[in-house]
Formats: C-alpha cells, structure tokens, sequence
C-alpha cells in the first residue's frame, strides 16, 4: 500500500480519478494472488498474478522520475499486459495449453524488442535521452513517438489474436466451466476494446486520451473483480456436497444420481452406469468410479474431459454419491430379506394351518365316526350314553382345532379379503362400530397384520373404554395404507403415545417392524383412545366384488 501510494503521488496531484484507479490496480492483482494461494489447485496462477502486481507496481514507479528506478519501471511496464491477457487464456487450469504458450512467448518477444527502443529514447526527467536510433543516413533518425506507433500496432493486432484466442477457448468450455468463467469474459470484451483503443491514442484529443487511460484502469480492476467472482462460484460449487445430498434426500438411484449431477454441474452429459457398463467407455471423456463405505466400485461417472483439472471437486461429490447409493443398496437388500423372511413366515403358517387340517382334523373325524358306530352298536343304553358323551367332547375338541387352524389366518381374510374379515370383527364387538373399508385387496402381510392390529385394538375397547361408540377406517393415502380404530369411552388414562411400556403400543409395533409402518396412539381421560397405523404399499391388486367387477367403498354401521 506505501508503495503504491508513494508511486502515484505525482498523479495524485494532478489526477485524483486516475490515481486511485491506477493504484487499485496493483493492489488488486495482490489480493488476487493471496485468494488463489488458499486454493492448492490454483496456487500457479497465484504467482502469475503476484507477479503481475509486481511488474505493475514497478511500472507506475516511473512517475517518481528517479533514474534507476525510471528506467526498470518503463522495462517493466511493457511485460504487464502480456501476462495479463496469458493468464486469462488459461484460468483455472494450473497450465498453457500450446496455443496459450504461444501466445505468451511471441508477445513477450515482441514486448521486449520494443521496450529497447522505448527506455534508448524515453524521455528522462531531466528531458534527456540515452541515445539515438537510425537505420542509416537516408532512413533518418527514429523518435520515441516512432516507437510509440510501431507499439500500439503490435497491441492492436495482439488484441485481436487474444480475443480469436479466447473465443476459441469459450467455445470449448462444458457448461460447468462457462458458468465459472462468465465474469471473466465480461472483463475480456472491455479488456479487449480498452487496450486495443491505444493504437487510437496518438491522435486522439487529451479528453479522450484522458478517457481511454481511465477505461485500461476500470478493465484492470475489472480481471480482479472477475478472478475473484469466478473463484467464489468454484467455492460455492466445492461446497455444494450438501446440496447434492439434498437432491438425493430420497431413496437414491443411479438414475437420481446421474440427475443430481447434472443438476449441481450443469453439464447434460455426464452419466453415472453400473461397473462393467460398456456405454460409458470413450475415450474423450473422464470415468471415475463411485466407491461404497467398504471401497467397493458401485458404479462409474463420465464426465467430459474438461472436468479433468476438477478431479478433487469431482471426488468430494462422487463420495457423498457413493455414500448415499450404499445406503440405499443396504436398504433395498434388508427389504429384500424382510420380504423373503414375510413370505418364509407365511408359507410355514400355511403349511402348519394345512397340516393341521389334512392330519389331526381328519384323525379326529375319524375317531368319531368310529365312536358313532360303536354307540349304534352298543349294548346297554348306559353304554351308548357313554359313548355319545364321548364324541360330544370329541366333536367340541375337533371345532376347537378347526377354529386354531383358521386363527393362524382368518379363513375369511385370506379368501375374501380385509373389508369382511373386519365385518365379521365388528360383527362380534359388544358395542357399536362404524366400519369404513375399500372392497379391494392389498398385500397379504399387510391386510395380515392390519387385521391383527385392529383385533387388537377393537379388544382393548371392549376392556378399557367402557360404554361407547367405536369406528374403523381404512383407506389408502400417498401410497400408504391407513387405519384408524378409535371410540368415544372413558380413554385408557395416560398418553400412551410415547410408552414403549403399554401392552397395546407394543404389540401394535412388534407387527408393524417388518412392514416398515409406523403407529400414532393418543388418548384423552373422558374423551376415548385413537389407534392410527401407515404401513408403506408395494402393488396392490385392483378392487374387486363377489362378481369380479369393481367395487365401491363400504359404509356400512352396525
């Protein structure tokens, strides 16, 4: 800051627009430097820039008019703008491509042939000059106005090569970079249109001259302002890791994946395939892979090469991908294994409810047609009392089995479905219910335990709730099935929604954890008890009448 004051203090006094224009741009080309040096990606372009405010600081020293400093100041000034325009070639990659070298090298070359003529025949403080040029005795003699022409040519043609150049470039940029990039092309067009206004200046009137001077001063602080805009877009997108996890808050997919991508990168073209997916192979394009918690490849990421200066951005997201699809695969095989483990469970009850019915309920029936025949047989009337008494007990232990065999699973529930198998629950409550249920069917498991549940309720109406009215509802709601068994009584006595301690909420929750349901239990003193249970749908099977054909919804009170 002391320098930079102390070489624009001769403009201070005559100019006070232009001097704090000037010197804010040295200063601003170090700030540049200090915010691209936190980056390690970056921290190439972050001695181009410290540098660049060094050349330009030495170049405004020239002001002070001191005779050493005079003469590395003017050198100086004529390798700043090269440089300046290089570095926009190539941001943010650490390095030139060919082209970008070429650039550089041949306007360096150029800068430094001229910056020889221009520090002979400068004119020093003192109005002196260190020598004369000539070409011979008929060209005569070169002035540092001369040179002054040949210089704003060179930038003339220069900026036209450099704005051809970045076209060029912004042409090859993925949408994820244009995006980065689109302050520093801004400052291109102005950059370009202010330096190339130069070669206009030795003709031009003072006042415009004066307006050129302060529109190069305007662009200079402008390519700080654009680094350091684009530089905070790249840290925003650093940490857009939690926005990606955001998109993906729900069950994710190498579907929602490959979109969440797009989404944060803006690049329509990236993809996200199973390992081993041929698609996704070619060689212009970047594959990395998506790892799980344990390493594993799960998946592979193109990208266009352009990403190929990203790679660390890329596999910060690409691990929060990683984590996310592992989880959902783990998800998806424990629900795979809990259907396997349900449909095991069912296919033992079947077989224990059949067993039941081919084996001891055939036996019994046996027996007791055999006990008939004995008691016509019999002898005595005693005898035949006897016997008859016998099958009695016999018949009243074979209704009993039957009644086991079908409480395993509702007869009534497995062949007609959940709407009768609550008809006949409420059929048999000894207060009044109102029941409300599609006639259709769901899910074995679910109208399983939505049946068992609503038994369960339905038994601790008729012990705790008193003199009351009851009501069952069942429906369907953002692909959930609900139920509702509420009544009017005297409650239960406490809240028990909490309670992991009530029997009713322990028993409702232990059938609801392999369906993955949750369960809502309220009850007010005086004011009844409500049971509210969602157990997530996976394909129901369409509404259905005793006639096949679609049925309406239930209605009906007892």
């Amino acid at each position: 800051m002391a320098a930079t004051v102390w070489a624009h203090t001769p403009l201070w006094r005559t100019d006070q627009t232009l001097a704090v224009a000037y010197s804010l741009i040295g200063l601003s080309w170090l700030g540049v430097a200090w915010m691209l040096w936190r980056e390690p990606d970056q921290r190439a372009n972050a001695r181009f820039f410290l540098v660049l405010g060094a050349l330009w600081l030495l170049g405004e020293s020239t002001r002070r008019g001191v005779p050493l400093l005079f003469d590395i100041g003017l050198i100086a000034a004529q390798f700043t703008q090269i440089p300046c325009a290089a570095i926009l070639l190539r941001y943010p990659a650490p390095a030139f491509d060919r082209a970008g070298r070429i650039f550089l090298a041949s306007g360096l070359a150029v800068s430094g042939a001229l910056a020889v003529p221009l520090v002979l025949l400068a004119p020093r403080p003192n109005g002196a000059m260190l020598a004369t040029l000539s070409l011979g005795g008929t060209t005569g003699t070169f002035t540092f106005d001369d040179v002054q022409y040949v210089r704003s040519f060179f930038w003339l043609v220069y900026g036209l090569v450099f704005l051809t150049l970045f076209v060029r470039r912004w042409r090859r940029l993925t949408r994820f970079e244009r995006r980065i990039m689109a302050p520093i092309f801004l400052v291109v067009i102005s950059m370009t249109v202010t330096v190339g206004g130069t070669a206009l200046e030795p003709i031009l009137p003072d006042a415009l001259v004066r307006l050129g001077m302060l529109g190069r001063a305007v662009a200079g602080v402008g390519v700080s302002v654009a680094f350091i805009d684009s530089a905070r877009r790249l840290i925003l997108v650093r940490s857009s890791v939690a926005d990606l996890l955001g998109r993906l808050s729900g069950e994710a997919t190498l579907e929602s994946v490959e979109q969440a991508l797009v989404q944060v990168f803006a690049e329509p073209s990236i993809a996200v395939v199973p390992p081993g997916d041929g698609a996704v192979v070619a060689p212009e394009r970047i594959h990395l892979p998506v790892l799980d918690g344990a390493g594993h490849r799960i998946a592979v990421a193109s990208f266009p090469r352009g990403f190929a200066q990203y790679s660390a951005l890329l596999t910060a997201h690409l691990a929060a991908c990683g984590l996310v699809l592992d989880r959902a695969l783990t998800s998806r095989a424990a629900e795979r294994a809990r259907t396997g483990l349900i449909q095991a469970t069912l296919k033992e009850r079947r077989r224990l409810e059949r067993d039941l019915h081919d084996g001891a309920q055939q036996r019994l029936l046996s027996v007791g047609l055999r006990l008939g025949a004995l008691e016509a047989q019999a002898g005595t009337p005693r005898a035949a009392h006897a016997l008859r008494l016998l099958r009695e007990e016999l018949h009243e232990a074979h209704r009993e089995l039957r009644e086991l065999a079908h409480g395993i699973y509702p007869e009534v529930l497995i062949r007609a479905g959940l709407r009768p198998a609550l008809q006949a629950v409420v059929d048999r409550l000894p207060v009044p219910c109102h029941l409300v249920v599609p006639d259709r069917r769901w899910p074995e498991d679910t109208e399983i335990a939505m049946y068992l549940i609503a038994c369960e309720a339905t038994a601790n109406i008729v012990k705790h709730a008193g003199p009351c009215r009851a009501r069952i509802v069942v429906g369907e709601r953002d692909r959930h099935l609900e139920l509702l068994v509420e009544d009017d009584g005297i409650g239960i006595g406490v809240d028990v929604a909490g309670s992991s301690e009530r029997p009713l909420l322990a028993t409702v929750r232990d059938r609801l954890t392999d369906l993955g349901g949750a369960v809502e239990i309220g009850t007010v003193p005086g004011g009844g008890t409500s049971v509210r249970v969602r157990v997530p749908l996976g394909e129901s099977r369409p509404p259905t009448s005793p006639t096949g054909m679609p049925a309406a919804c239930s209605d009906a009170p007892t």
